[in-house]
Order: C-alpha cells, then sequence, then structure tokens
C-alpha cells in the first residue's frame, strides 16, 4: 500500500468526525429479511367441567384393594439371609455329629482315663519334644498331636501316662505352663469319658464361644425353632397325616408347638423392652454412684484441707515455743 492511499484512509470523512476505517467498523448491517410466520397448532382448552351424562364411577376397580406388596429393607434381608445360612450349617454339623465316634479312633490312645488334652500348643512344637516335657510328671506312654490334612499342627494334642498318679500329678501341675513363649491349658479327655460331649465344631466345647451375648441369644432362638419344626414334622410322620381337616388345623394351633412358637415370636419384644428397663435402671444407678463419688471426692479434699490446716497451727506453735526457747537461752 503506498503512503499516499494511506494518507487518503486516515482522512476524516465527509459528515463526520471519525476516519474512514473506524466508519467502516462501527458501520450498521444490512437489515434482516423477513419471514412469515408458521401456523402453530391448535389443542383442545381442558376447562375441567365433567360431562354430566357420563358414570365415571363405573371406571374404578371393584371390590377390596390388592394387597401392598412386602419389599425388605437391606436389614431384613440381611437377618433372612443369615437365618438361611445359618439353619443349613446347623443342619449340615447335625449330620455330620450322627457319623462322630470318638471311641472308634484307630489313632487315639489306649487308655481315655490316664490321657491329658493339651491345647493351645506351639505349632512348632513336636511330639517328641512334647514327650519330653511331660516326662517330668511320669512316664509317657504315647502322644498324639492332632494336625491337618496338609499335615500342619492344629495346636492340641493327646497325652497318655502309665500310672494314673502320674496323670493326676501332670494334671493339676502342667496347666498354665510356658511351652515356647506360649500358656498351654491341660485337661482330661472328654470324648471317650463323656456320653454328652461334643466338640466345638459340632455345637459343644467347653466355655464360652468368641461370638457375642446378642448373636447367642440369635443362634439359641433358632435352634429352638428348628427343633420345633423337626418335633412338628416328626409327629406328622408318626400320625401319617396327609391332608389337614378343619378340626385338625385348630388342634395344630392349639398345640404347645404351635404356643411355644407363637411365644417366641413375642420374645423378642419382651426382650427388647426389658433390655431398656435394664438400660434405665443402669444409668440411673450410674447417675447415683457418680454421685456418691463427687460426695466423697469432696468430703476427702475437705479432710485433707482441715489436716493441712491443722498442720500449720501445730508449725506456727513449734516455732513458737522454739523462738520462746531461745530468748530464754539468750537471757
Amino acid at each position: 500500500m503506498c503512503s499516499s492511499a494511506l494518507g487518503k484512509s486516515l482522512l476524516h470523512q465527509p459528515g463526520t468526525f471519525l476516519l474512514a476505517s473506524m466508519d467502516i467498523l462501527l458501520s450498521s448491517r444490512p437489515p434482516l429479511e423477513y419471514l412469515k410466520p408458521f401456523d402453530k397448532p391448535t389443542y383442545k382448552r381442558l376447562d375441567g367441567i365433567i360431562e354430566p351424562d357420563r358414570n365415571y364411577c363405573s371406571l374404578f376397580e371393584s371390590g377390596p384393594p390388592p394387597e401392598r406388596p412386602k419389599v425388605e429393607n437391606p436389614r431384613e434381608r440381611k437377618e433372612r439371609e443369615w437365618k438361611e445360612k445359618t439353619i443349613e450349617h446347623i443342619k449340615k454339623i447335625r449330620e455330620e455329629s450322627k457319623d462322630w465316634n470318638p471311641k472308634g479312633n484307630p489313632k487315639a490312645t489306649h487308655d481315655p482315663y490316664k490321657t491329658l488334652f493339651v491345647c493351645r500348643l506351639n505349632k512348632n512344637i513336636s511330639e517328641a519334644y512334647l514327650k519330653q516335657v511331660f516326662e517330668d510328671y511320669g512316664a509317657v506312654r504315647k502322644v498324639v498331636l492332632v494336625k491337618d490334612r496338609d499335615g500342619k499342627s492344629r495346636n492340641y494334642a493327646f497325652v497318655e501316662f502309665e500310672k494314673t498318679d502320674e496323670y493326676i500329678d501332670a494334671y493339676k501341675h502342667a496347666n498354665n505352663k510356658k511351652l515356647n513363649g506360649l500358656r498351654i491349658r491341660v485337661d482330661y479327655e472328654r470324648g471317650r469319658t463323656r456320653e454328652d460331649w461334643r466338640p466345638r465344631r459340632f455345637g459343644g466345647g467347653k466355655g464360652r464361644s468368641r461370638t457375642s451375648r446378642r448373636d447367642e441369644e440369635r443362634l439359641a432362638e433358632l435352634l429352638r425353632e428348628i427343633d420345633e419344626e423337626e418335633n412338628m414334622l416328626r409327629q406328622d410322620e408318626d400320625e401319617g397325616v396327609k391332608g389337614d381337616s378343619p378340626g385338625q388345623e385348630e388342634q395344630k394351633r392349639d398345640s404347645p408347638v404351635a404356643k411355644r412358637k407363637e411365644r417366641s415370636e413375642e420374645r423378642p419384644k419382651e426382650r427388647s423392652e426389658s433390655r431398656g428397663r435394664r438400660r434405665s435402671r443402669s444409668r440411673a444407678k450410674d447417675h447415683k454412684r457418680k454421685q456418691r463419688d463427687n460426695d466423697d471426692h469432696h468430703k476427702r479434699r475437705e479432710k485433707r484441707h482441715r489436716s493441712r490446716e491443722r498442720g500449720k497451727d501445730r508449725r506456727e506453735s513449734r516455732r513458737d515455743r522454739s523462738k520462746e526457747r531461745r530468748e530464754d537461752y539468750d537471757r
């Protein structure tokens, strides 16, 4: 672009106060093209007035309303799944417990009345070391260290002695002994000496389980329900009942088994109410105990304060007496 053309573009346009370049930039655009508006669809206006000759009540359903479908919440679903799994597990355990026969075990010791049950063992303890430890109490006849299918120790064993006196001595003194960093527990063998004994895996065992008290109550209630169902099935098989008549249904409803089932259903509500009463009583006891402790604390504090004051008075009287003695001595 030459200098003369550039100079012309920078000049003022006639009738404006802007430069030519600014006038082009700020000039308005041409007007938009006119378009004819389209036709809008028409709808029937709803004014809310019904037809007087029409019977609208016939459009509704007649008869009782349908039952509302019950949808279980997450808590109920969790409770149902736990109950199903527990019932299946209990039935499986009861079937396995029928075949349990500790007296027919070929690997067991010879005399169960001279055999000790030793548990809480270290996993690295061998039968030879265990025999060497228990020989301090007498002659050991046999040691059986229980292992799993992979050959690993299950941390308990059976030790058989030659004499009854040595067996009793080991039973009294070997309990709570430390072996390889662990305190062992010693007890007499119960599987072959007690008819009503069942191991822990079959719902027996000694002492409390690791479950909480609430889970134990739920499990006991579930066991009662299973026993009642089995008793009812056994009664039906004995009577040979195939189809119940109305009279038999009433008898079943009034039977002690059905009444026990109703009571077991009402028991959780009564238990929750009694639990609430126990909580309120325990809160009241805690409040009284705190008040009593607070009062005792204040009494002890006052007693200490009085003893301090008495001590100060004694010390001051001693100082006065000693001062008087010194003055008498100086005279």
